[in-house]
């Protein structure tokens, strides 16, 4: 596996143990290294709580 794909499991079956998110409707990008990774989510909410989470960012980077 390359380090998007590390990225991309890791972070969202942390985002499953730590928030409970467990139907994935919505998709953010979130920096990793000089690429990207999408994670899902319910709602904006959990997305912009996720995406401050992993990048300490007030912005959310549409998909």
């Amino acid at each position: 596996m390359n380090s998007d794909e590390d990225t991309e499991v890791i972070g969202y079956q942390h985002l499953i143990n730590e928030f409970g998110i467990f139907g994935p409707i919505q998709s953010i990008r979130i920096p990793s290294g000089k690429s990207y990774a999408f994670i899902k989510y319910y709602n904006y909410e959990d997305a912009q709580h996720a995406f401050r989470y992993f990048t300490k960012n007030d912005c959310i980077i549409d998909t």
